[in-house]
């Protein structure tokens, strides 16, 4: 029981599945709570997101994924020079990252 005046968050299961799907529709993951919570919304997160897309679950989802199309997907943050932008396996990352932290903020959670 939590004391009076504080109130606790409970995030729900950890390995409910999240389906995401980008704003074209063309590219598709679904990712678990632990997995999107693997990964912080703020500082350094390379290691967490090679990490999450080492996968297997995640890989085999990516590898769908046409390179223009995750470049295109990106490219719409403007967040990247058309040179970062060729590199196909950064861009999975960076989609990646991207992806955990909409899923993230907009994870639904209830208080208890």
């Amino acid at each position: 029981m939590t004391a009076p005046g504080r109130v606790r968050l409970r995030w729900g299961k950890p390995n409910r599945t999240n389906a995401w799907s980008s704003p074209c529709g063309r590219l598709d993951l679904e990712l678990t709570a632990t997995q999107i919570f693997s990964v912080n919304l703020v500082g350094l997160q390379d290691q967490e997101i090679r990490r999450l897309s080492e996968d297997p679950d995640v890989k085999d989802q990516t590898a769908f994924w046409a390179a223009e199309v995750v470049a295109a997907h990106l490219r719409e943050y403007g967040a990247w020079s058309e040179e970062e932008l060729k590199d196909h396996q950064a861009n999975i990352q960076r989609t990646l990252w991207t992806v955990c932290c909409e899923l993230r903020d907009s994870y639904r959670c209830c208080w208890v």
